[in-house]
C-alpha cells in the first residue's frame, strides 16, 4: 500500500470538504445557535433580567454563525485560486 504524496493528501482533504462541507457547516451553525441560546436563557433565570441575555446569546450565535461561514468561504476562494491555471 502506498502512501499518498502531499499534493494527493491535500486534493483528498479539498474533496472531502467539497462533500461533506455543508454538512459540517450546518451542524456548527445549529451548535452555536444552540450553545449561546442556552447560555443567555440560563444567565436570564440566573441573574433574573427578563429576556435580555437571551435575545444576546440568539445575536451572538447569528454573529458566530456569520464567521463560520465566513470561514468555509474564505477556504473555497483560496482553494479555488489555487487550483486555477
Amino acid at each position: 500500500m502506498e502512501t499518498p504524496k502531499p499534493t494527493e493528501q491535500g486534493e483528498n482533504n479539498s474533496a472531502y470538504q467539497r462533500k461533506y462541507g455543508p454538512i459540517s457547516l450546518g451542524y456548527t451553525l445549529a451548535a452555536g445557535m444552540i450553545f449561546f441560546t442556552v447560555l443567555g436563557f440560563y444567565l436570564d433565570h440566573r441573574l433574573d433580567s427578563g429576556g435580555i441575555w437571551t435575545l444576546f446569546g440568539v445575536l451572538l450565535g447569528f454573529v458566530y454563525g456569520g464567521y463560520e461561514v465566513w470561514k468555509v468561504v474564505r477556504n473555497i476562494d483560496q482553494n479555488s485560486s489555487d487550483n486555477s491555471p
